[in-house]
């Protein structure tokens, strides 16, 4: 499958391994094929119905993330992971105003949540996504940026030709997408992985909300 490899430097082929174990390592050629053997539409009405209402092209490497999407689309998708499968109908930027002593003058209304996919699913794939931190691309996010011990889970995302990074992961509480990169596309540097660049930015905002928005397990 050419150059859809992993998101890594040292990449080396391994044999048949699980879907589980591709994921956890960003073993692209696994998703590729993975996503021949479902189908573009399913997974194209499935990222819909997550919430990514950007146009996605109709061609393999969208299983990979070719297609350009926005941060608030894509982060809202990834709020099903910690939600068991449900995500907000909608985002929103002010959740109340108040006065000066306190007094509530406008408090948004909840948004009604969306059925995605079903919760043993969406556990599932938060199972590999929290390994993805312990020993996949996002394994710096403990050893070398010093995330704090929590229950959460996240995936890292590199463009071809290294014009794009993201990282987009969750707590139980907060889920929290970073993108970094040009506002017209250029390679930032060769070798600029998305665990270099992103990844820091998202574990100092993770560590910050902790205080404000404990963690706690998410349930199988």
């Amino acid at each position: 499958l050419g150059e859809w490899g992993p998101e890594s430097a040292d990449n080396q082929y391994e044999g048949p391994i699980t879907a589980h174990n591709a994921l956890v390592k960003s073993k692209n050629a696994a998703a590729v094929r993975l996503g021949l053997a479902t189908g573009l539409d399913p997974v194209l009405a499935l990222a819909k119905r997550a919430g990514v209402d950007s146009e996605l092209r109709r061609f393999p490497s969208t299983y990979l993330g070719s297609s350009e999407v926005t941060l608030e689309d894509l982060t809202m998708a990834y709020t099903i992971f910690p939600n068991l499968g449900e995500r907000p109908s909608k985002a929103f930027i002010v959740a109340r105003v108040e006065t000066k002593d306190g007094i509530v003058i406008y408090r948004h209304p909840a948004p009604r949540r969306l059925s995605v996919v079903r919760p043993s699913t969406a556990y599932e794939v938060h199972n590999a996504l929290a390994e993805s931190l312990e020993r996949g691309p996002a394994e710096k996010a403990f050893s070398r940026y010093g995330l704090k011990k929590a229950p959460a889970g996240g995936k890292t995302g590199t463009a071809y030709n290294f014009t794009d990074v993201w990282f987009v992961g969750y707590s139980s509480a907060v889920t929290c997408g970073v993108w970094a990169g040009f506002d017209s596309p250029q390679t930032i540097y060769p070798g600029a992985f998305s665990n270099e660049i992103a990844l820091p930015v998202w574990v100092d905002f993770m560590n910050a909300s902790y205080a404000s928005f404990p963690p706690r397990e998410i349930p199988k």
